[in-house]
């Protein structure tokens, strides 16, 4: 079997039980998907804003062809616009197609239900890219080193996935705080983007997708765009001050010209703790 076929098999596994997680982890909203969405009376309501959302997504878009960043169905007849409103753009999107083909619960559920799933492959993704050069080093046992990273990208996937902050956000209703799965994505391409082990070609393209997941942060909740930003800043103070250290040492050291991201997002995790 070719090392593509493995690598494909792979993925596809572990996308397999993220989705088979999701279903069981969220029983039993599998057998009422297309009648009942999660959410609890005592909070609100707020699973009902975001059907709300979904549904006026459609209704602008589709039914009258215009913008669905402002409505007059609130404070009519005057109106109200969306633009900050906490709308997650990305669940209703991809909620609309399957709104048209089904109906509105249905929509909502699996796009929640793929959060979860898009949530946990990320991070296997992040993870056993950040473990990747610890595998490169150990030559002697690199088999042994890339079949412990792999179950350790999967775990950290799982933990991320499925943890109960998601499941009681879910549970209230709050569909744009479980909509996480751009997060993972984002710092791994952020990080790509700066692994001088790349060649310039791919370094680009992984920046132009981390423009393009960091917006799909900002379309799902403002906040999480907002500590992205953060977390962006403190990588590039990181990478700017390892460049001036490797500066001040010796400068023809193969080490210093190539010495991947994860190497020293390492130490910065190490220096934080």
């Amino acid at each position: 079997m070719s090392h593509s076929t493995t690598r494909f098999r792979l993925h596809l596994i572990v996308l397999g039980l993220y989705s088979v997680l999701a279903l069981l982890l969220t029983w039993p909203l599998v057998t009422q998907i297309s009648t009942a969405v999660p959410g609890v009376p005592q909070w609100a309501f707020d699973e009902s804003t975001f059907l709300w959302n979904t549904w006026y997504f459609k209704h602008a878009l589709v039914d009258q062809l215009r913008s669905p960043l402002h409505s007059e169905l609130i404070w009519y007849p005057v109106g109200i616009d969306l633009i900050l409103y906490t709308y997650n753009f990305f669940h209703a999107l991809l909620a609309l197609p399957l709104t048209l083909a089904v109906n509105l619960p249905f929509g909502s559920n699996i796009a929640l239900l793929l959060s979860s799933v898009l949530s946990g492959y990320g991070t296997f993704l992040l993870v056993l890219y950040l473990l990747g050069s610890q595998i490169q080093q150990n030559l002697k046992h690199r088999q042994r080193s890339q079949n412990n990273a792999q179950w350790a990208a999967f775990i950290a996937g799982l933990l991320f996935a499925f943890a109960s902050n998601r499941a009681i956000y879910a549970m209230l209703g709050h569909y744009d705080m479980v909509t996480t799965q751009w997060i993972p994505f984002y710092a791994l391409m952020l990080l790509r983007s700066l692994d001088s082990g790349l060649t310039p070609h791919r370094r680009y393209k992984a920046a132009a997708l981390a423009g393009f997941f960091l917006a799909m942060n900002g379309l799902a909740e403002m906040i999480t765009a907002l500590f992205l930003g953060i977390f962006t800043l403190i990588v590039l103070l990181v990478a700017l001050a390892n460049l001036w250290r490797a500066g001040r040492e010796d400068p023809s050291s193969p080490e210093h010209k190539t010495r991947p991201v994860p190497l020293w997002l390492g130490s910065m995790m190490r220096s934080l703790a």
